[in-house]
Parts: structure tokens; C-alpha cells; sequence
């Protein structure tokens, strides 16, 4: 039949195809519940919308417009206008005019039933014909209305009366122009990235001003030819940018349909196109402070359904009548290995353009984890975490600064814990090969989880430097003291805090840098000058970067305390504690020699004890620090030395009375006998009050009188005669002898 080539045999087809309709009986009965049924197919309710753009696209037209005014919808194109072999198509559902058309989008058939949602008809103005297009079926439509805002009379024109409310997330909504502005937002421009002719999406009020458009502009840039399925291919390249500042990088490629299998209800066509498209932010966004749209999606040219990851994939898959899935056929499925072939060339394309925003376009397991996808797009996300695992993963070539390209298993990355806390050349130093740069790092950490997710599936991966290998930093004076707490507090929660007392870390208000104390050594850190320990020379003051309120600081600090090596506020009770610990733990360690002025202060800071703080450690303390002592050897010469205030015997003047029946008058001169120098009581006599110098003395453990011990040549119980004294049992009795023996040192 030939084309009409004027309006009145364009009425006369259309009245010829309404008697065909009205005499088809039972099939018109079927046409009409089929009409009223594929309305609903999508959960979409503005699906009709799109139908409009994809039936556009089919028909080569450059810009779509959109209007809701006065109660009706109006959706306009400049493509290609309706011709004879349309019309049956348009009204008839599940029968597509584009069968035979492997590049077209429709198929179905049913796309246009959803614009029954909103009418039970709807009138189409296109070229020669005008028809009204209901549930009903096909009639003629009034005469096209002057509509200047949607150009001259060869645009096509859908009218639409809103004469009916639709169902949409659970309540009944009208469609206004801002419900259908708030659906094109959340569409986005990217909803066009993979069409062809369509390159703009206006809506506009009735004077026909914008007031959303949705648009694209691309810039070609170099492509690259890559292997898809076995077959050589030559990838094109170009930079997509949004009027809202984001931006994709779209790779597109035609490649050699699969061979004997064809998409459902269309041909297949010798070769098939496949495209990725990846987030980009042009310099301009940048500086303007647009944020790259992250939304992933699968496309069929337009939006399909949504994909768990930050990429956009196009392939001529087979939608699921509603649009809003892929179908799970076998045509689908080999789309999907090829379609993921393109994207791990792409993946490793953009990482050599700039790796640190790439570490986000590949797969981890938690994308998948919580999100339930149909056969074939979860068959999709398989091939991409595959194409990661090992495509990726061997090809991917990272570049270090003045040292050129290195394959990803040449580098070396620190543990998570240690992000930040290393240089690279201290990276590098410990790892023995270049460190994964900086500037190929994103600030989120998914190369963390990548390099993670590899390393758990035999992929290639770097070498990894651990907290453990990193402790050997903490000896480096060369580094900062900053630097170096940081370091030390990342240990803490690991059990490579154990570790510390083996570094010198902790660095004192000089910058020496020191061991932490271990529990039997008598000197600890404080937080001022001036305390009563670091007069007494066991505290060392530290740092001022120890003493900051950052959170790697406050952890050390509170470390410290925990194991009482930080005095704090300059308390006395803590150092005095600190100091007789390690006198009861003391067995061959040096004490701690006392000045005269260090004596004195001692012995005050005695005084303020509360009296059971003074007879707890009392005796510790004496077996920590040492006074002045003279003796007398064999020969009758006299030795001047030290000995702890514990072992020490006090002379017969220290009670300022000359008692010749005393013990000190009678063992004056016996040898190995430590006696404390008359010179130290009259300094400490001179000290505060509060305790006499007596009470000091013998609360730190000097005596006045001998010392008693077991008879080192005793043998036998006394109790018991004959019983060895080692025999099981109960223990010897005390000696019923009472000996005075030199004092060990």
C-alpha cells in the first residue's frame, strides 16, 4: 500500500484500519483487554514518559519536549514522522514495527499502552496522520492545535488529557509539571549517555521557557583498540558532560554478535554495539564544586535497572516487557562476558589516567552482598568481579613518580592501620620495592578493599608492610616526635603493644628519646617540671608533643598511666609508689644514691604520707634509695660507700646520747657492717617538720639493732631431733638463736 501523501488519505487509512478493528470481534474484544493490561506492566508510573523518548530515539529525532498544561500532557519529537506501517503498531499492543530493526530500542510493543494510565485515550499528531489512540482502539483525532512551543508542524505530538489519577508509591498521585520535573531529576541527564540521536530532554511551561532540561555534550578523546571475546576491536573514546557539571568518560565498541543466538523478538544484526561509561569530573565541575554522579545502571540505550556499582553499562539486551530488568536468556548472558571484556580494558585504561579515582569502578563482594539481582544482571556483576580478581589484577600497571611504570605486585602498601603514620621512603624501606604512591590512593580507601579482596582470592596483590615491621620506626630519632606517637599508638590495640618497652619512642622535654619503663625499673615519665620525682632523679619530663591534646597523644599518655610510668600533676603519692615498687621488685639493680638535697625532700614528702601510705612503703622505699655509709674491714680500715637505707645500721648518735651498753656502741667497729654517715642525720635533722629523722630512718628500714637470720651451718629441727632441716614438711621453727650478721648488698 503507498505512503498517503496528504491529510484526507491519511483519514481514509486510518478509517479502514478502525472497520478492520471494529469487524475482528473476538480479537478486538482481546486488543482491548490487552490495551487496558499493558498499562500496568511497569511499576514506573511515569514509564510512558520514557516509551516517548525511546520511540524518539528509534526515530532519529535530536530533542524530546515535554509540557503539562491546563490538564493535559504533552510529549513532542523532531524525529522521523509517523508513517503507514506505524499505525497498526501504535494501537495494537504486544505487535512491534521494528522486529526487523537490530538497532532499534522497541520491541514490545507496549511501550505506549502506559500512557493509558493517565486517559483512556490519547491523540498523536505526526506528518500527514492524526490519530486517536485509546484502550477502545484507533480513530481519527481532532485537528493538530497550535502548539508553537513545540516547533513547526513536522514535530510529532503525543496529547494527553489527564483525565485520570495514578497510583504511585502507594498513593494516588496527579501528574503537574512539577511531579514530572521531580521524575526527570531523578532520571538525570545520564539517561542518555548511550543514545545515539536524542542528545536533549526539555520540559517546558506554556510559554514554552525550560524549566528542566536534561543534556549532553561530548568531546571526543583517544581511544584504544583492546581483545573482546577473542576478536581485536577498536574502542572509541569520549567525555560526556552534564549541564549539571558531572560528567562520564564513554567507551564505545562494536563487536561480532554471538554466534547462533539471537535477542528475543529481533534479529541480531552481524555485529552488536557494547559501552561503559565511567564517572569523570571535568576540570570546570571541579572548580565549580560538582560532585560526579556515582548511580550505576544497566542500559538497553535508555535506563534499564539499577547495578551496584559506580558504572554504567549498555548493551542491546533483552529488557523484560516492563523495561525495568533484563530477561534471563542465553543472548543476554554472552552480552554480559563480552560486555565485561570491554569494561576491564576500560577499568585499566582510566587507571593509567588517573588511578587513584579507579580504585571505585571495581567490584567488591559488599555491593552484591545485601542487593537481590535478577539472573542475568547478577551473572553481569559475577563476570566484573572476576574480570577484577585476575584481568585486573595481572594487567594493572601503577606509576611512581621518577621511577616509571611498576606492575601492582612490584609495589608495596602498609597495613590499614598504618595509613598515614609512614612516609613512603619509609614504606618503601621496610618493603624492600616502591610504595603504592599517594596520588594513585583514594582518600575513601576502596584500594584497600580491592587490594583486600584480591589478596583473599590468590589475585596479585603488594607486598604488605605490618605494624610489626613498622615498630622498627620507632628507634629513628630522625623522625618526628609526632610522627613517632602516632606510630605507637596505633599499637596500642594490637598485641604488638606488648612491643614498646623494647623501642626507645618516648621522648623527653630535651628530645632524647627513651625505652618506656618496665615495671621493675624505678624512673617514669612526668608531665611538668618540678615534681618531687624529677628532684629526685627518676621522672623525666616529656615532650611537648606528648603533652598535646591530639588523640594519638592522649592514648599514649593514658598507656603511660595505666602502667604507672607517668606521674601527673607532679603527685607525690604516685612517685613514692612508683619508687617503692621497685625497691620490693629490686634484687640486683642498682638503688637510687640521694643527694643531701634529694634526702631531705624525701624524707618531707614522707612526712605527708598518711600513716598507713608510710607504713606500706616505708620498708620499699628504704630498699630503693641509698644514703652515704662508711665500714670497717678485717684489717681495721675504714670504707666510705653506699648502701641502701634498708640495709643500714644507725650510729650511736643518731639518738644524740653516748650509749656505751647499745649495739651500736658495742658493733661500731666490726667489719661488713654498713653504718650511715653522722654527716646525713644532721642534714636530714635539718630538713621540715613533721617526722623526726629516727622515725625516717627506721620507717625506711635502717636498724639500731642486729639483724636476726638463720644459722647458716643449722641443719637439723629443732622440734624434731634428728629430721634434716630440707625434709618435707612443715618448715624449721625460728631459730631460738639470735645472731647480728653483716647486711647483704
Amino acid at each position: 500500500m503507498p505512503e498517503p501523501a496528504c491529510g484526507e488519505a491519511a483519514r481514509a487509512a486510518v478509517e479502514r484500519f478502525r472497520e478492520l478493528d471494529a469487524d475482528s470481534g473476538v480479537n478486538r474484544r482481546a486488543a482491548v483487554g490487552s490495551r487496558r493490561a499493558a498499562k500496568g506492566v511497569s511499576t514506573d508510573w511515569l514509564q510512558g514518559v520514557s516509551e516517548v523518548v525511546q520511540n524518539a530515539e528509534d526515530l532519529g529525532a535530536t530533542e524530546v519536549r515535554l509540557q503539562v498544561v491546563g490538564g493535559v500532557l504533552r510529549l513532542a519529537h523532531n524525529g522521523r514522522p509517523v508513517r503507514l506501517r506505524d499505525v497498526i503498531p501504535l494501537s495494537m499492543p504486544w505487535l512491534s514495527g521494528k522486529s526487523d530493526d537490530a538497532e532499534a530500542v522497541g520491541r514490545f510493543g507496549i511501550g505506549l499502552m502506559s500512557l493509558f494510565r493517565f486517559a483512556p485515550r490519547f491523540d498523536l499528531y505526526s506528518g500527514v496522520y492524526r490519530l486517536r489512540i485509546g484502550e477502545e482502539g484507533l480513530d481519527h483525532a481532532p485537528d493538530r492545535p497550535a502548539l508553537s512551543v513545540f516547533g513547526p508542524g513536522e514535530w510529532t505530538v503525543f496529547h494527553v488529557p489527564l483525565t485520570r489519577e495514578v497510583v504511585a508509591g502507594g498513593a494516588r498521585r496527579a501528574l503537574t509539571a512539577e511531579a514530572l520535573e521531580e521524575w526527570l531529576a531523578a532520571w538525570g541527564d545520564e539517561a542518555l549517555l548511550f543514545l545515539r540521536h536524542v542528545t536533549a530532554v526539555v520540559l517546558v511551561d506554556r510559554e514554552g521557557r525550560s524549566l528542566r532540561r536534561l543534556a549532553l555534550r561530548r568531546t571526543a578523546v583517544e581511544g584504544f583498540s583492546t581483545e573482546v571475546a577473542g576478536e581485536q576491536v577498536v574502542v572509541e573514546a569520549a567525555d560526556v558532560q552534564a549541564s549539571g557539571g558531572s560528567g562520564w568518560r564513554v567507551f564505545h565498541a562494536v563487536v561480532t554478535s554471538p554466534p547462533d543466538l539471537e535477542p528475543e523478538g529481533k534479529p541480531a544484526g552481524e555485529a552488536t554495539p557494547l559501552a561503559v561509561a565511567c564517572p569523570w569530573t571535568p576540570d570546570s565541575a571541579q572548580s565549580a564544586g560538582c560532585e560526579t554522579h556515582q548511580a550505576g545502571y544497566v542500559h538497553a540505550r535508555l535506563p534499564v535497572t539499577p547495578f551496584p556499582l559506580p558504572v554504567r553499562l549498555h548493551a542491546a539486551f533483552d529488557p523484560v516487557p516492563s523495561r525495568q530488568d533484563l530477561q534471563d536468556t542465553r543472548w543476554n548472558l554472552a552480552l554480559g562476558q563480552r560486555l565485561a571484556d570491554l569494561w576491564a580494558a576500560v577499568v585499566l585504561k582510566q587507571f593509567h589516567a588517573d588511578p587513584a579515582a579507579s580504585w571505585s569502578l571495581l567490584p567488591l563482594p559488599r555491593h552484591t552482598a545485601d542487593v537481590e539481582l535478577s539472573g542475568a544482571v547478577d551473572a553481569l556483576a559475577e563476570a566484573l568481579m572476576e574480570r577484577s580478581r585476575h584481568q585486573i589484577g595481572a594487567g594493572l600497571q601503577i606509576g611512581v613518580p621518577d621511577r616509571g611504570m611498576h606492575p601492582i605486585e612490584g609495589l608495596v602498601v602498609e597495613d590499614p592501620e598504618l595509613t598515614g603514620l609512614l612516609t613512603e621512603a619509609e614504606i618503601e624501606r621496610l618493603g624492600g620495592r616502591p610504595a603504592l604512591p599517594a596520588g594513585a590512593r583514594d582518600t575513601e580507601g576502596f584500594y584497600r578493599e580491592v587490594l583486600k579482596d584480591w589478596t583473599d582470592h590468590d589475585a596479585l596483590a603488594p607486598v604488605t608492610v605490618s605494624l610489626r615491621d613498622a615498630q622498627k620506626l620507632l628507634g629513628n630519632t630522625e623522625r618526628s616526635v609526632e610522627a613517632t606517637i602516632r606510630l605507637a599508638a596505633a599499637c596500642l590495640d594490637t598485641v604488638w603493644g606488648l612491643f614498646l618497652e623494647d623501642f626507645p619512642w618516648v621522648a623527653d622535654a630535651a628530645g632524647a628519646r627513651h625505652r618506656p619503663p618496665r615495671s621493675q625499673e624505678p624512673w617514669l615519665f612526668a608531665d611538668r617540671p618540678g615534681s618531687l620525682a624529677e628532684k629526685l632523679g627518676f621522672a623525666r619530663v616529656l615532650h611537648p608533643e606528648f603533652l598535646t591534646d591530639s588523640p594519638a597523644a592522649v592514648r599514649v599518655r593514658a598507656w603511660l598511666a595505666k602502667y604507672n610510668a607517668l606521674l601527673v600533676d607532679g603527685d607525690e603519692l604516685t612517685a613514692l609508689r612508683r619508687l617503692a615498687r621497685y625497691g620490693q621488685t629490686r634484687t640486683i639493680a642498682p638503688v637510687l644514691r640521694l643527694s643531701d638535697e634529694q634526702a631531705c625532700l624525701l624524707k618531707d614528702a614522707f612526712a605527708r604520707l598518711e600513716d598507713a601510705d608510710r607504713r606500706r612503703l616505708g620498708g620499699d622505699l628504704g630498699r630503693a634509695v641509698a644514703l652515704p655509709v662508711y665500714e670497717y674491714l678485717p684489717d681495721g680500715q675504714q670504707r666510705e660507700g653506699w648502701e641502701a637505707i634498708a640495709s643500714v645500721y644507725l650510729p650511736a648518735s643518731v639518738e644524740r646520747t653516748e650509749r656505751t651498753e647499745g649495739f651500736p656502741f658495742a658493733a661500731a667497729r666490726t667489719p661488713g657492717l654498713s653504718w650511715l654517715r653522722p654527716r646525713c642525720i644532721r642534714v636530714l635533722r635539718e630538713s621540715g617538720p613533721g617526722l623526726s629523722t629516727l622515725e625516717f630512718l627506721r620507717e625506711l628500714g635502717a636498724a639500731s639493732a642486729p639483724r636476726t637470720m638463720p644459722h647458716r651451718d643449722r641443719t637439723l629441727r629443732l622440734h624434731q631431733l634428728g629430721l634434716p632441716a630440707g625434709a618435707e614438711g612443715p618448715g624449721p621453727e625460728p631459730c631460738r638463736c639470735w645472731l647480728w650478721a653483716p647486711s647483704t648488698r
